[in-house]
């Protein structure tokens, strides 16, 4: 009872948007009689459990080794076996999505269970404007008429990232229901898109060639805000997001570094996670967005993450532009762009709380779940 009231007090101090305050109360209590206001440590313990069995899978079945078989691309060449040996590995390749099928590989490397799984995600740079929405949460169109507008950043960061893992984008195919009279039909091919990439289920979209195309199209880009709102309400009203107005302690060095090294194992098995954090000096500005690189400064030796703020346009985000660092006294600073030499303070605020969405951890092991029972489908792995 005590968190119950808890969270309804703090909702009023979470924003002081008109339009976002009554969505927020709404979606508050709602939260509270489903219990989804309250983080679950289920998706956690199952993370932790496969990430240490996945830390301790031999090593031949992480790399790229050649098929096992080329029996299946005979015929389609039409040449005897003794010329495949110097060509095979340009037609097959023996990995997670690759491109042979099971006859040629082992399905545990085709598709595996695991965060092999996002193996797909490799396809040039996360942060890049092709794998980014088409608006910002700046977007005035989000605001409309209040002038107070706080951002559903929550939303547009959830969004962006299962796009990002469970979208497949198929420009060679045609659209569907084209044309005016087909608006209904359209409407609700689009609706169900967006209602299976928040469910972590993964989806091909014909007609498309990127997420930035795809929302940019006036009809998507209308449900995906909607989309945005929903997705923030779901999350940010919830006892971490509403925590972290309540408390500005950075956690200690040595926790900070453990969740860097956590975020450097998911941004190297090609997941980009999804963060939370609040200013030092002001604690009710929380803000959420991902991480797409991570370093260490050559000169301080000082660890940094890269970081994709929805905030602003893509090109802003790229090449590491944005930074959230670790200094050697545990303190964190958020850094957009370089300091000058004349105010090497430029662009630095002090982060407060920091930590990994409640959600993050949840949402993955659905994700590698869906992405497994699809890849196993494709390759002919499924066992009936």
């Amino acid at each position: 009872m005590k968190n119950n009231l808890l969270l309804m007090a703090m909702v009023l101090i979470f924003s002081s948007c008109e339009s976002q305050l009554g969505t927020a109360i709404s979606s508050t209590f709602s939260n509270i009689v489903s219990g989804d206001a309250f983080t679950s440590s289920s998706g956690d313990e199952a993370y932790t459990k496969l990430k240490e069995a996945y830390k301790q899978k031999p090593a031949n079945l992480s790399m790229n080794p050649t098929c096992n078989s080329l029996e299946s691309l005979v015929p389609i060449l039409n040449s005897d076996s003794k010329n495949l040996s110097g060509i095979k590995d340009q037609l097959c390749s023996c990995q997670a999505w690759g491109t042979c099928d099971s006859k040629s590989c082992g399905c545990e490397i085709l598709c595996p269970k695991d965060f092999g799984i996002f193996k797909k995600l490799e396809k040039g740079d996360i942060d890049s404007e092709a794998n980014t929405l088409a608006f910002s949460n700046s977007d005035n169109r989000f605001a409309k008429n209040d002038m107070t507008y706080k951002g559903y950043c929550w939303g547009i960061s959830l969004i962006t990232q299962k796009f990002n893992r469970l979208a497949t984008f198929s420009p060679e195919e045609p659209k569907r229901f084209t044309g005016i009279e087909n608006e209904t039909n359209r409407l609700n091919e689009y609706k169900s898109i967006i209602a299976r990439i928040n469910n972590n289920e993964p989806v091909t979209i014909p007609g498309f060639k990127s997420l930035y195309a795809f929302s940019a199209d006036p009809e998507v880009r209308n449900l995906l805000e909607d989309s945005a709102k929903e997705e923030w309400s779901k999350n940010a009203m919830t006892s971490q997001g509403l925590g972290m107005v309540a408390s500005v302690a950075t956690p200690p060095k040595n926790e900070m570094d453990a969740m860097f090294d956590d975020i450097e194992f998911r941004l190297k098995n090609n997941m980009s996670p999804s963060i939370v954090y609040n200013k030092k000096d002001s604690r009710t500005e929380a803000h959420v967005l991902l991480v797409s690189g991570s370093g260490v400064n050559p000169n301080t030796n000082e660890r940094y993450l890269c970081l994709r703020d929805n905030n602003f346009n893509p090109y802003v985000s790229m090449n590491c532009n944005i930074k959230m660092i670790l200094k050697k006294d545990g303190t964190v600073m958020r850094q957009l762009g370089l300091p000058s030499t004349t105010n090497p303070r430029l662009g630095l605020d002090e982060v407060g709380k920091v930590a990994l969405t409640h959600s993050e951890n949840t949402n993955t092991m659905e994700q590698v779940n869906n992405l497994h029972t699809k890849c196993s489908g494709e390759k002919g792995c499924t066992k009936i």
